[in-house]
This record gives structure tokens, sequence and C-alpha cells, in this order.
């Protein structure tokens, strides 16, 4: 028989020919091309359509093709396609030749194909969790978390449905010899920060006590951080796989501490919040007080692993960062010097280079406010001005931080250890000359007339009380901005007007993700001049 020709099950011979077919995915608009040979057969169409290139974490057998007819509009003009909404369809079996399916040659115009994700009833979500489980569910006693594919069992639903909340977890303790210990080794500076880094998420708790069990106590950092990612990367594939924009939107979101309205998509995404949540690794909180919405948070390691993913199109935002600092820790702990000084050596460049980065996290040129930019510190007032993406200055001397000082009315441009910017522009946040008797960091915002956001550090963890209304009088004028930050409780202070603070009882809602970190430098001590380098001195 000649290879050009096959034979139907009635014996005629027809010709194996190339079919090009045009093919839809259910609820979106875009469209893909497919050729294929009729002698193949529709799972053989389905493995050519659904690679895991365009359907990530989803398996071939997973979709369900439908024959349809439908007019293939200009761009333009798309339409998501819904299946529900399509008059005349076929449901393809797996087994069928693409010859049976299109006898003939099929127009160039309409849409041939509609592809179904994950069509599953109640029958096939059962049959799952049966091989899954064949004898039940036994019951364990408290040990590795369980972790099931529950999107695999389930089908998509429009019903209505209530999302648990799910409570973070403290790190875990072993019982040996009637003893209560912990899982991790608390004396251990870049573990501990690598704890609080999970934020309480069991998935990654689990897998970083494994990797600490693979490397051994003698780790080379670099070493742990490499196998800590890839066991991240398997656990939370489906986080991974957002598109660019949603992850700047999410950033944006998360580090703002946005009001997100559960029942309307995220700023920026057309998901809403709780389906943002349901990949892992972010969670939707719904505080009292906040009536029926809430906000997002998520971990360190959620900005590590996109800061440092392979993935085309990765957000710039996350990429200009280096998240990987915990060599930088390992030295701190060995106390031959504190991290390098882009990655907040002191707590005074720390919550500079923080403010940089919210301020990046908005759009450039955006009316913004204090209590956005500051959003979880503790405020009195508030002012609204244009938003920057800032840079970090160091000045090479005292700088009177209040906007009434003669400096900075009069002068444009600023002496610093590396250039001299325009102050004028309120484009960098510039971190005063050491010990200055002013306050230790500021902004110039855009406001008409101009005034300076002044932050002041307190390294102050024993209870002792701050003098707040004499350190808002040496560093800030009363129509400037003044931020206290300090990680010692301070609930008695009383703040004047246009003046915050963040303290230990707000400390992680202000730093968010950064808060270990934030605390970890907060609380340094001084260096050792006979171990430090000379950068560091």
């Amino acid at each position: 028989m000649p290879d050009s020709t096959i034979a139907d099950n009635t014996g005629s011979l027809i010709p194996n020919r190339e079919i090009s077919l045009c093919c839809v995915v259910h609820d979106r608009s875009t469209t893909v091309s497919a050729d294929i040979l009729s002698t193949k057969t529709v799972d053989q169409l389905k493995q050519l359509i659904c690679t895991p290139a365009r359907f990530p974490g989803i398996a071939p057998e997973k979709f369900t093709l439908w024959k349809v007819s439908i007019p293939l509009l200009p761009k333009k003009d798309c339409r998501k396609i819904l299946l529900d909404k399509v008059p005349s369809k076929e449901e393809l079996d797996e087994s069928d030749k693409i010859s049976r399916v299109f006898s003939v040659q099929p127009p160039e115009k309409p849409i041939h194909i509609l592809v179904q994700p994950l069509k599953q009833d109640a029958a096939t979500g059962k049959r799952i969790l049966t091989d899954a489980f064949p004898d039940g569910l036994p019951y364990n006693p408290p040990g590795p978390l369980l972790r099931t594919m529950v999107d695999q069992a389930l089908a998509s639903t429009h019903r209505n449905r209530v999302v648990l909340p799910v409570a973070s977890l403290n790190p875990p303790h072993f019982i040996r010899n009637g003893e209560s210990k912990p899982v991790f080794d608390e004396n251990d500076q870049v573990v501990k920060v690598l704890v609080n880094d999970c934020g309480g998420h069991g998935r990654a708790l689990e897998a970083l006590e494994q990797v600490i069990e693979e490397v051994g106590s003698e780790y080379n950092v670099d070493s742990l951080m490499h196998h800590l990612r890839l066991k991240l990367e398997n656990r939370y594939s489906e986080v991974l796989y957002n598109l660019p924009s949603t992850i700047d939107a999410m950033a944006r979101a998360i580090l703002t501490r946005a009001y997100l309205d559960p029942n309307k998509p995220v700023p920026g995404t057309e998901k809403l919040p709780g389906e943002l949540a349901i990949a892992g690794l972010v969670r939707y909180v719904q505080p009292r007080g906040l009536g029926t919405g809430g906000y997002l948070t998520a971990p360190y390691i959620w900005l590590w692993l996109f800061s440092c993913s392979p993935r085309t199109g990765a957000d710039p935002l996350l990429l200009k960062w280096r998240f990987c600092d915990y060599g930088d820790l390992m030295s701190k702990q060995n106390a031959d010097s504190l991290p390098a000084f882009q990655f907040w050596q002191q707590f005074e460049y720390f919550v500079a280079a923080f403010r940089c980065f919210k301020s990046k996290v908005l759009d450039d040129g955006s009316r913004t406010s204090i209590g956005t930019v500051h959003r979880g510190a503790r405020l009195n007032g508030d002012i609204e001005f244009t938003n920057h993406h800032l840079k970090l200055a160091f000045s090479s001397h005292h700088v009177n931080t209040k906007s009434t000082s003669d400096e900075l009315r009069q002068v444009a441009a600023l002496r610093c250890e590396h250039g001299t910017p325009d102050f004028r522009k309120g484009e960098h946040c510039i971190v005063n000359g050491p010990s200055a008797p002013f306050g230790d960091s500021f902004i110039r915002l855009d406001t008409e007339p101009f005034r300076t956001e002044v932050h002041q550090y307190k390294r102050i963890t024993d209870g002792t009380m701050i003098d707040f209304k004499t350190e808002r009088e040496k560093a800030a004028s009363s129509k400037d901005f003044f931020m206290l930050f300090t990680a010692g409780d301070q609930p008695d202070i009383e703040l004047p007007p246009l003046s915050g603070i963040v303290d230990r009882s707000n400390w992680d809602q202000h730093f968010g993700p950064f808060a270990g970190r934030a605390f970890v430098f907060a609380t340094a001590g001084a260096l050792d001049i006979n171990r430090a380098t000379r950068k560091d001195l």
C-alpha cells in the first residue's frame, strides 16, 4: 500500500494528508495553529497542542478537545470563547483518527478545535483520590507534611466557595528521650533567617529541613541555597508561572499592603485576591477591622524565587535586586564583617534601601502619600506627593535635614560620595554623614512648597523610652514628615503631627517580607575593629 494512503474501517483508501487546524483554549481569546497528518489520532493532536511550554504543570491527558466551527474574528475584535456559549460542538475521543474527524480539508478561516483544560466530573475526581489512597486516608501522627494535588481531583466550578485561612506554622520541634528540641539550630544565624524567610509556610519549612539534613552542619551556603531553590521550585512550580505583569502587580500590593476587595480583581491582574493565594506562598489576610477586605502577604522566599528564576520575561523590578544575600549573612555570623554595603550593611542603609525599593514598586510620576509608602507604621498625619523612583546616595558631610535649612533651600546639588545629585529633583534617598546631629537619611518630597521626609534610627531593644519630641525637633521642621525606626517597644509615645514610628509592635506590618532582615540588622552590635574589613570600617 502506498505511503500516501491509508485504509479506513471499510477498506476504502483515504489520502494521507497534512491538515492545518486553528485551535483556541476555553475562556481565552488567543489561537494556536496545529499541523497534523490525517493518519494521526486525537490523542496525538492533544500532545501537539497541550505542550508544557503552553500549559506548565498540566499533563496533556487533563485536556478535552472539542470539534467546533467558530468564525475567526479580526484580532482587535477577539473575545474569550466559552464552551457553554458554542451552539454546535462534538467531544472528540482520544482514539479517533484525524481522518474520521475531518474527512475533508477544513476551511482556513473558522476555529476548528476548542481546548478545554481539566474537564473532570465527580466520578473522575473520586477515581483519582481512590488511586492515590487505595486504603483510604489513615491517621498519621504529626510528622512530615502531606500535600495532595487537590486541583487534579476537583473540577473548576462557578459555585461560591469559602477559602479557609491557613495559619502560619512555628518552627517544628521533635521529641528525643522525652525532651522537646527544635528541628532547626537556633544559634545558626543563616538558618534562623531562612526559617523566618519561609514565613510559616509548611512546605517551605519541610524543604528547608530536608536540605539542611542533606548538606550537614558544616555546609557551604551557596550549595545549601542551590539545593533549597531546586526543592522550592519543585514544591511551588505553580507560583513561578504567573505572568510578569501579574508578579509586578502582586509585589506592589504586598509591599504597599494595599486594601483589596475579595470580590474584585487585584489591580493590574484579572484575578481575585483569593485566586492569587491558591498556588501557595501568598496569603490573603482578612483581619478584623477592615470589613470584608484584606491584604496580600508573602514571605521573603517568594521574592527570592522570582529574582533568581531564569524565566523569559521575568519581572525586571525583582531582577534588579539581589535577594540571595545569605552569603553576606554567613560573613556576619562568622564576625569577619557585616554584609556588603549595597545589601544592608547597617540598619540605616537597610531602611534607606527599602524606601528606594518601595518607590520602584509604585509608578514613577504617580501621586502617592506617606500613608502608602509607610503602610503598617503608626502615623499621625499624612502628606501627598509625586512619587519618583529613588536612587540611594551617601552624603560626604553632615546635612541639616530640615526643609527650612539654608543648605536645602539654597543648594541645588549635594556633595555625595559618588557624585553631586540634584537634590531639587527629589530622585534620591540620601544617607547623612555618620553621626550627624540631624536626621539619618532624608528625601526631598515632590510637593509645593517642598518638604522633606526624614528618617531617624534608634538601636534600642532594652525598653528605654525615646524622647520623640527632641528627636523630631533636631531633624525636621514642623512641615516635614518625621519617621522614627526602632526595634524596641515604644507603646506610650504620643506622636506629634506629621510623625510616624515603626517599632516592635508593627515591625512585621511595615517591613513585610523584609521583616526578618530588618530585625537582624537593627539589633546587630558594633563592628569588631580587630576582625572587620577596611571596607566595612
